[in-house]
């Protein structure tokens, strides 16, 4: 006999136990590169709904696409843990025990390379998801219980979605941000019912520094060279030209040390006296 989903179970214990208790869902998901992204999912059920769902709820229940899962029971608490490892795509896809068949979301995932930095990119519309229209046993449910149902799992069910992206966010649509990678989205019942969206974009700096250190060493090498080249060129230009020759050149040349010069004579006024040894010119 096929079990029927979580929610859908959630949802006649919580009908049948009139809202004697609560279930809380966490799910992570965590991208660790453009092809792998890690997800977590814990359930905790506590009170009358906790004992009944450690009563029914098996591993074999939720261990489909990958998903590991183990139930720990503890009195009226339970505590459902789910892990896996998938593909970057895979990993907005929920459980089949939780979304139901027939029930999967429409998924838009990009991953963008530029030289230096990583884009990513989700889109994810959930569509509507309607209540249970029957106990899981054939045992259909009429409007009135509905209703109850309805209103009961409001206060009772919780389900909040984390993501968690290379980078730093630069769009999304989040309830929360936590830190400066990482969104946060409260998929209460009424959002659920009506189907909503959720969006969140990130951009991650690459690593240059392996690039640096292999083949595009070489290249750094040659940018610095080419950049300590121009830059001496430009500092040359920068430097006045020294002429060598005509009149600019006598101009630019430091002017002589002055020499003393022959002291003028007076009409019949003997010379001076020459120094010992020397004879005077025209002697």
């Amino acid at each position: 006999m096929k079990r029927p989903p979580i929610l859908a179970l959630l949802a006649v214990l919580t009908l049948a136990l009139s809202g004697c208790g609560t279930a809380k869902i966490d799910v992570t998901t965590t991208v660790v590169s453009p092809e792998e992204a890690e997800q977590h999912l814990t359930m905790r059920a506590d009170g009358m709904i906790g004992q009944a769902m450690g009563e029914r709820l098996t591993p074999e229940d939720v261990e489909k696409d990958g998903w590991k899962a183990t139930i720990q029971k503890s009195g009226e608490v339970v505590t459902l843990d789910m892990v896996r490892k998938s593909g970057l795509r895979e990993a907005w896809d929920m459980p089949e025990s939780l979304s139901g068949e027939g029930k999967k979301p429409d998924v838009d995932v990009a991953v963008t390379d530029g030289l230096l930095s990583r884009d990513y990119r989700l889109v994810m519309k959930i569509p509507p998801t309607g209540m249970p229209a029957d106990l899981g046993d054939g045992q259909l449910l009429n409007g009135q219980q509905q209703q109850q149902l309805q209103e009961m799992l409001a206060q009772a069910f919780k389900i909040t979605w984390t993501v968690t992206l290379p980078g730093d966010i630069t769009d999304t649509n989040a309830d929360r941000k936590n830190g400066t990678n990482s969104g946060s989205w409260d998929l209460t019942l009424d959002r659920l019912q009506a189907g909503m969206e959720v969006r969140i974009a990130s951009r991650e700096m690459k690593n240059l520094l392996p690039f640096a250190a292999g083949g595009g060493g070489i290249l750094l090498v040659l940018l610095l060279t080419g950049y300590a080249f121009m830059s001496s060129r430009r500092h040359g230009a920068e430097e006045p030209a020294i002429p060598t020759a005509g009149p600019a050149a006598t101009a630019a040349l430091p002017a002589p040390e002055d020499e003393p010069s022959a002291t003028a004579l007076a009409p019949g006024e003997p010379p001076p006296a020459s120094p010992a040894g020397e004879t005077p010119a025209g002697g």
